[in-house]
């Protein structure tokens, strides 16, 4: 298999993009965080965006920046029932018990979407617990 190190870092952008989008936005501490390397590196990826071209909007959460996408660069909305929310969250947990097989990557972009699953999901279904059954 080819060597693929060299691509690396614009995986590593994408990934950072794929994370503000399913997330909503991150501060840079949840960034260094969630990529496991320092504040000033995760500041060096989002510089990288947006050199790249990637529309960035910061706003404050508190004491902190979060950075976002501008809505031009998010992804097309989607909307779905509650049902399927709750049957998107049960299939990765399912991915997650699937991690070594072939399926394996597919837990990637599940694990990309799930923190805003959990919480959309979690808003609804406190402000009405009934609405999976609907």
């Amino acid at each position: 298999m080819p060597d693929d190190s060299r691509y690396a870092p614009a995986r590593r952008l994408l990934d950072v993009k794929a994370h503000l989008d399913a997330t909503g936005g991150a501060t840079l501490g949840e960034l260094a965080e969630h990529f496991q390397v320092s504040t000033k590196t995760a500041t060096r990826y989002l510089r990288a965006l947006e050199d790249a071209g990637e529309p960035l909007s910061e706003d404050r959460r508190g004491r902190e920046k979060v950075w976002r996408l501008a809505l031009a660069g998010r992804r097309e909305t989607i909307t779905v029932t509650v049902s399927q929310m709750v049957a998107l969250f049960l299939s990765g947990r399912m991915l997650e018990s699937l991690s070594g097989s072939f399926l394996g990557p597919a837990l990637a972009h599940y694990q990309a979407i799930a923190p805003r699953v959990v919480n959309d999901l979690t808003d609804l279904l406190n402000r009405n617990p009934a609405a999976v059954t609907e």
